[in-house]
């Protein structure tokens, strides 16, 4: 099993790539994927639009019409560092010694 610096509820921010600059909150960690699911606002720092992914859903009984679906954006958890929420400082973990006292 794999081990990740980051949890669902976490504040991001993206360091790298196609959503450099944006902050968001972690909305699900895809272990085998190596990504998470992030929620970023619309906008990032540079007042630029964001997009989220689209994906097509195949006609079922839950959904009958098929069509597109929105999704928060996968990313590669080496390409997010967590940040404090209220901060701009990355948040610091407890290490295991002060975990047991």
């Amino acid at each position: 099993m794999r081990v990740y610096h980051l949890k669902k509820g976490d504040m991001v921010e993206a360091i790298s790539g196609r959503w450099r600059g944006a902050r968001g909150k972690v909305v699900k960690v895809l272990t085998k994927a190596g990504r998470a699911a992030v929620e970023f606002p619309r906008k990032n720092k540079e007042g630029q639009e964001l997009p989220y992914i689209k994906k097509a859903i195949r006609k079922s009984q839950d959904n009958p019409q098929g069509g597109f679906v929105d999704l928060h954006p996968r990313v590669h958890v080496s390409n997010l560092r967590v940040v404090a929420e209220d901060e701009k400082s990355t948040k610091k973990r407890e290490s295991k010694k002060e975990k047991k006292k």
